[in-house]
């Protein structure tokens, strides 16, 4: 990773953004120690996992379906699960892997909706009509959004460390998590969040 930013930085201009694609099992095997490198190197900015296809040839087993429940299924999920946890923590961006059937929105959204629910914040696409599906699942949802920036808002209001907000138990941990979630929105849509609330 050091030796591709260093040829990347010798070139005039500004340096692009460089996401890491995880598709061997050595690159698993040293998953923590890629990420750590990664977080010390400003253009990296992200991590991919390639739960299909690339991980799976390079097993020599055949890629699941996704929804199945192979044995293929459950190391995908766990893979999936361990890139998110891998990038999040080096202060990367999990971002999933392409959907191979470009015309089969449907799988795509269920395919999209878990890797969002998963804790990743975008997904590839190999073809342009993919794109709205995607965005659409990884915009957050603007009521949900609204309902952070209040949480948020009146928790910092509070002299407090804790707080019960309409039923809502807030802390200082859950109030850092509404923030992440309101600036992801607005780094999305380039929108003010605080406009959402009446």
């Amino acid at each position: 990773v050091q030796t591709v930013v260093d040829l990347m930085e010798r070139y005039d201009g500004p340096t692009p953004e460089l996401l890491l694609y995880v598709e061997t099992p050595e690159a698993v095997i040293r998953l923590n120690d890629i990420a750590e490198t990664a977080r010390r190197l400003e253009p990296v900015t992200g991590m991919i996992c390639s739960w299909g296809d690339d991980i799976t040839r390079n097993m020599g087993t055949m890629p699941p379906r996704f929804g199945d429940t192979s044995v293929g299924q459950h190391l995908g999920d766990w893979l999936s699960n361990y890139v998110a946890f891998a990038a999040t923590g080096a202060g990367l961006d999990p971002i999933s892997y392409p959907h191979v059937e470009i015309h089969d929105h449907e799988s795509l959204r269920v395919r999209a909706e878990y890797a969002r629910d998963s804790g990743y914040v975008g997904q590839l696409a190999l073809h342009p009509t993919q794109l709205e599906t995607i965005n659409d699942v990884f915009t957050p949802d603007e009521d949900d959004v609204a309902r952070a920036v209040r949480l948020a808002e009146e928790f910092d209001a509070m002299d407090s460390d804790a707080a019960l907000i309409d039923g809502v138990f807030v802390d200082q941990a859950m109030a850092v998590h509404y923030r992440q979630f309101i600036a992801r929105y607005e780094e999305i849509t380039g929108e003010d969040a605080a406009s959402l609330v009446d």
